[in-house]
């Protein structure tokens, strides 16, 4: 499991496996930072993006290697090892309100080690005004029972998710969903669904939901967050992680705004080019995060919403796609933007 990566609005917590990913493992990540190519070809497999996984391609190898190798990270990755067992279990436990003293301790050395206080190693960094204008446009997707179960992201009355979280619903059906700052339920029809369920085709990834109300600052300029992704740069997830929550003993009728942290996974990359709607990446994710927004911030400033994350790469029908898992351990689908934008205007 990665400590965290870049900028984690960390609360995820879920229904069941819903949005349950893999997190990959500090030697593939520092076997980047230092060039050993060989290394990670040797267990790629098929997979068609060995040549842009190599140390070449990392802009600031020194400086990851020095992430990877502070004792920050050495002791993360320690805490992750008692971690990854509990996973399951603490989610569904902290959603019934029958955590152990065990599983609190665990919950609070994770958050305060693995989710605080990392040195930013790449830009783009989010400024201040970012971080809110993007946190504001975070739905959440709530279960019957008021729980989560998925996140999405808001445009022009809208909310888009992924198509899996919801598979057990038909269009003109509708569902509940919650803001960060409050957790009053706001009602959102379902209008528009990719075709995940289709024939297994995971690259229809995606969903669309209107608010009954839009909210105060929704507009038809919101569309010009859609926009594809860029190669190789910085990618932000934008998730709510339940071990913050276990740690700071905070219920999920609470405010969630106030519980992100700002940190840094240099790793954290899009891998974009052969894989036609997949967004290959290397970021952490947790319980929930299916239908989290993937940000980017292109050279001019602005905010790019490129698509909406899916789930673990091992599990995609390309077997070629699927050996990628090592390095890439999570996806997105990327947004067909013509047909989203025509269906928000």
């Amino acid at each position: 499991m990665w400590p965290v990566l870049l900028v984690i609005f960390l609360l995820a917590v879920g229904e069941g496996l819903v949005g349950t990913q893999s997190v990959a493992g500090f030697d593939i990540a520092e076997s980047l930072a230092v060039g050993d190519a060989l290394a990670e070809t040797e267990i790629l497999g098929a997979c068609p993006l060995r040549d842009e996984i190599g140390a070449e391609h990392n802009p600031e190898p020194k400086s990851a290697l020095g992430y990877y190798q502070s004792p920050q990270v050495q002791a993360c990755d320690e805490i992750v090892g008692e971690l990854d067992p509990e996973r399951d279990s603490m989610a569904a436990a902290y959603v019934i309100g029958a955590l152990t003293n065990d599983q609190r301790a665990l919950a609070k050395r994770y958050s305060t080690t693995c989710l605080t206080g990392e040195p930013l190693v790449y830009e783009p960094q989010l400024s201040v005004a970012d971080i809110a204008s993007i946190k504001s446009r975070t739905l959440l997707l709530l279960r019957k029972d008021g729980h989560l179960k998925c996140h999405g992201f808001r445009l022009n009355g809208y909310f888009i998710t992924a198509d899996h979280c919801v598979e057990d619903i038909k269009i003109s059906d509708e569902v509940e969903v919650r803001t960060l700052d409050s957790p009053e339920p706001l009602k959102a029809v379902l209008t528009m669904k990719g075709g995940e369920g289709i024939a297994s085709r995971p690259d229809l990834d995606y969903a669309i939901l209107k608010l009954r109300k839009p909210l105060p600052d929704d507009g038809p300029a919101d569309l010009t967050w859609l926009n594809t992704g860029i190669n190789g740069s910085r990618l932000f997830v934008t998730q709510v992680n339940v071990y913050t929550l276990i740690a700071q003993d905070v219920t999920l009728q609470s405010s969630l705004v106030s519980r992100t942290v700002t940190s840094d996974q240099p790793i954290c990359r899009l891998s974009v080019k052969g894989t036609g709607a997949y967004l290959l990446n290397s970021c952490h994710s947790e319980h929930s995060t299916s239908g989290a927004a993937y940000i980017q911030k292109d050279s001019d400033g602005r905010l790019r919403f490129i698509g909406v994350h899916a789930g673990e790469t091992s599990g995609l029908p390309s077997r070629a796609l699927a050996d990628c898992a090592r390095s890439f351990p999570n996806y997105g689908i990327a947004l067909p933007l013509d047909i989203v934008r025509e269906k928000l205007r």
